[in-house]
């Protein structure tokens, strides 16, 4: 967890008994993050222009190339 975190591994963990672990322990990343409601919204995913332009594509092609994109989607 260290190496790949900046987190402590257990064994450091199990000195801290009253459950507080020092801020010193912890890389300045992970000091910074936040994990309250800050009015984020879920961004809206699409596929429209994306499928627009596979299917002007698919057009423009000869049977072969139909058939060799058809077999890639």
């Amino acid at each position: 967890m260290r190496t790949t975190h900046g987190l402590p591994c257990v064994c450091e963990l199990s000195k801290y008994v009253l459950g507080t672990i020092p801020l010193e322990t912890i890389l300045m990343f992970f000091r910074r993050l936040s994990f309250s409601d800050q009015g984020l919204f879920e961004p809206q995913v699409t596929i429209i222009e994306e499928m627009k332009t596979i299917s002007k594509r698919f057009e423009e092609l000869d049977v072969c190339g139909k058939v060799t994109l058809k077999i890639k989607l």
